[in-house]
């Protein structure tokens, strides 16, 4: 891959992707996503994980809903 070139995750996070508010099929789009993040890494190419915030909502800053998902591999060293 250039230097031009990186994978953006954009709002996969915990208040979307569990309980009420899950999104269709997340679990299937977490597993892709972490198939393509991981081929990234490999090829030394950035993964940049993008949260949406919001106040007096599920996605307040820091809250747990706010989080990535728990299923999303945000470790940069593994490669299994």
């Amino acid at each position: 891959m250039d230097q031009q070139t990186a994978l953006l995750v954009i709002d996969v996070q915990q208040a979307l992707c569990s309980g009420e508010f899950k999104a269709f099929e997340s679990d299937r789009v977490i597993e892709r996503i972490n198939s393509v993040a991981r081929k990234f890494r490999v090829a030394g190419a950035p993964v940049v994980m993008i949260q949406h915030e919001s106040q007096g909502e599920l996605l307040d800053f820091g809250t747990e809903g706010w989080q990535l998902a728990s299923e999303v591999n945000v470790d940069a060293l593994n490669r299994s």
